[in-house]
């Protein structure tokens, strides 16, 4: 599976992005991986957003690299045909 992963700034835990960014790498993820993946949340106006299941907002949510969290080292990046 190649996945863009996110990182919550607020809980700490890792993600498989279900809305990345166009240009947000992307990681070979074994079939036995155990990250979660943002869940559906609901603005109080009723709008829909994908969030963090722990913290119920997007607003800490960031695109990583693998620079950015060592347990990102774990898994292969696919971004631009690096591997």
């Amino acid at each position: 599976m190649n996945e863009p992963i996110c990182r919550c700034n607020s809980c700490n835990q890792l993600y498989i992005d279900t809305n990345p960014q166009s240009d947000a790498p992307r990681y070979e993820l074994p079939d036995d991986h155990d990250l979660q993946t943002l869940t559906l949340q609901v603005e109080t106006d009723g709008d829909l957003f994908q969030g963090c299941p722990e913290c119920k907002t997007d607003a800490y949510l960031m695109d990583i690299d693998q620079e950015d969290d060592d347990r990102l080292k774990q898994f292969k990046t696919t971004k631009d045909g690096i591997h």
